[in-house]
């Protein structure tokens, strides 16, 4: 696609119906911003995916956006999960080694509402020993939220069962996955 031509009249406002359907690969097109409806200058901040593909995507948000989002996120994690305190294990990259990845920033709303959290993976590099220990840790103090995509909640799961090792939760805790990460399929 070289050019996406975008009614600049068609706003949300106007109600879902009215924004045209436009396929993922406009999204990853090398020409993904002739799809903003604001000016390239109002942009607050780029989201990234790394893409099934390979090929990653980037989301543009106006201050708007990113105030509705932000909202929207908080409340969702609320409503879903009734969380408010607790000790999350996040088994992705932290917001801070990943600031631009989409589910890291998703993430990173849930991780505002807990006591404590720790980031188990650190150059895209997954402790799974040093997670045991810490959910060992929180044992008996708080509910625990392990979190991350599928993945990795597997990858954890797996290194459990192979090293004989138990680590009981609690009855409110849980475990939150969030991401696709479908170059992971099968595992």
């Amino acid at each position: 696609c070289s050019s996406v031509s975008i009614n600049p009249d068609i706003v949300y406002r106007e109600g879902p119906e009215k924004i045209p359907a436009l396929p993922i690969s406009l999204f990853k097109d090398r020409n993904s911003h002739l799809l903003l409806t604001r000016p390239i200058a109002d942009i607050e901040f780029e989201l990234r995916s790394t893409g099934t593909s390979g090929i990653p995507s980037v989301s543009r948000r106006d201050s708007q956006t990113v105030d509705i989002v932000s909202h929207v996120f908080t409340s969702l994690y609320r409503d879903f999960f009734r969380i408010s305190t607790g000790c999350g294990l996040f088994l992705c990259p932290s917001p801070a080694e990943a600031p631009e990845m989409g589910m890291v920033k998703a993430l990173n709303f849930l991780s505002g509402l807990l006591d404590e959290r720790k980031y188990i993976v650190e150059r895209y590099a997954f402790r799974s020993e040093e997670a045991a220990s810490i959910l060992k840790e929180w044992e008996d103090r708080t509910d625990r939220y392990i979190v991350g995509p599928p993945f990795m909640v597997n990858r954890f799961l797996n290194y459990l069962a192979q090293t004989g090792s138990v680590v009981a939760l609690d009855p409110k805790s849980k475990i939150i996955m969030l991401g696709g990460w479908k170059r992971f399929t099968g595992e």
